[in-house]
């Protein structure tokens, strides 16, 4: 049995609970695959098809979402241990939605999805952590869809930003002109461009052409 593969397992919430006899099983019986990506190597991309599990293990990676017209683009920070997407594995749509850089050195380990879904099979625990993940994603995305209305056009500018992440900590960076900003918002650009400066007074961001810095996301989020 590989002690790297049994430590790797032992750090992932999707193997929480399991007993020490069964990682040994798994281990034994389940194809893990590690790889190593440098800085700046490309580790996955938006629509690539999503046909296995995929766990960042060390390292922070990059993250850019757009949406589908690539008119703005939301950068973040994911780092390790996470499970990427793991919502996108099984479903109408099986390919991953954002796209991922190491932006460190990083460790990433992979599960097939007939793996995947021989652990299912077999292991109630590891069925029920995963259905955990993927239930709180899908929860999140629904709250954040009724949460009241924003009563300030600062508050607009925080719930549009802080909606579209996938990870609530740390910085991040949107590019984004102004004039997209203010047709996402449904709002006279003048105004968004005074409340984004309000919003830099208070030291929540920091403006830049066709760009948004986030120093933290969770002192954004505390206007809502």
């Amino acid at each position: 049995m590989s002690g790297r593969s049994y430590d790797s397992l032992l750090k992932l919430p999707l193997f929480t609970g399991i007993s020490p006899q069964d990682i040994e099983y798994i281990v034994g019986h389940t194809k893990l695959a590690f790889r190593q990506f440098v800085e700046g190597e490309a580790v996955l991309h938006s629509h690539e098809e999503c046909r296995a599990l995929v766990f960042l293990l060390s390292g922070t990676l990059q993250v850019a979402t757009d949406p589908i017209d690539h008119g703005f683009t939301l950068y973040e920070s994911l780092p390790a241990t996470q499970v990427i997407e793991p919502e996108r594995i099984f479903g109408l749509d099986q390919h991953y939605f954002r796209t991922y850089q190491a932006l460190t050195s990083c460790s990433i380990m992979s599960i097939s999805k007939r793996d995947v879904v021989n652990l299912s099979d077999n292991f109630d625990i590891f069925r029920t952590n995963l259905l955990n993940v993927i239930c709180r994603n899908a929860q999140k995305q629904l709250e954040n869809n009724w949460q009241r209305p924003a009563e300030s056009l600062e508050e607009r500018i925080a719930a549009f930003i802080c909606h579209k992440c996938c990870y609530p900590a740390g910085a991040k960076r949107m590019k984004i002109k102004m004039s997209r900003l203010a047709i996402e918002l449904n709002d006279n650009p003048r105004y968004v461009s005074h409340a984004l400066h309000r919003l830099s007074d208070a030291g929540l961001v920091e403006l830049g052409r066709q760009r948004i810095e986030i120093p933290n996301i969770q002192n954004l989020a505390g206007l809502l």
